[in-house]
C-alpha cells in the first residue's frame, strides 16, 4: 500500500505467463476509487516497475475521463508517485518530445 496525499494505491500481482498488474486506488477512507489493470505481453520484459508505472498512469487516465478528482489534484498525486515510487530508468518525465524537421529539398530550376 503506497499511500499519495489523500489516496491509496494497491498493486497486485496474478498470472504465470501473462502476468497482470492489478491496481486499485482508494480514498481516506478506504473506499475503491478505481480498480483496474494491466496485461504484460508475451514479448515484454518482466518488470514490475515498469507494470506498475502503466497501471498507474492507466488509472489516472480512468480517473480523468471520469471527472472523479480535479486536475490539479491528480497533477500532485502523480508527482508524488514519481517520488515515493521507483519509476523504470526507460520512462524519462524530464525529456522534451522529439519532433522530426521537415527537410525541404530545394528544386534547381533548369
Amino acid at each position: 500500500m503506497i499511500n499519495l496525499n489523500t489516496l491509496k494505491v494497491k498493486f497486485r500481482y496474478r498470472g504465470n505467463e501473462k502476468q497482470k498488474t492489478f491496481i486499485t486506488i482508494t480514498n481516506a477512507k478506504n473506499k475503491p476509487i478505481i480498480e483496474t489493470s494491466v496485461k504484460r505481453c508475451a514479448e515484454d520484459v518482466h518488470d514490475k516497475a515498469l507494470g506498475r508505472f502503466f497501471a498507474f498512469r492507466k488509472a489516472m487516465n480512468q480517473l480523468a475521463i471520469r471527472n472523479i478528482i480535479p486536475k490539479e489534484d491528480r497533477v500532485q498525486v502523480w508527482n508524488t508517485f514519481r517520488q515515493n515510487v521507483k519509476v523504470p530508468k526507460s520512462i524519462n518525465f524530464d525529456k522534451k518530445p522529439v519532433v522530426k524537421k521537415v527537410q525541404a529539398k530545394a528544386m534547381a530550376i533548369a
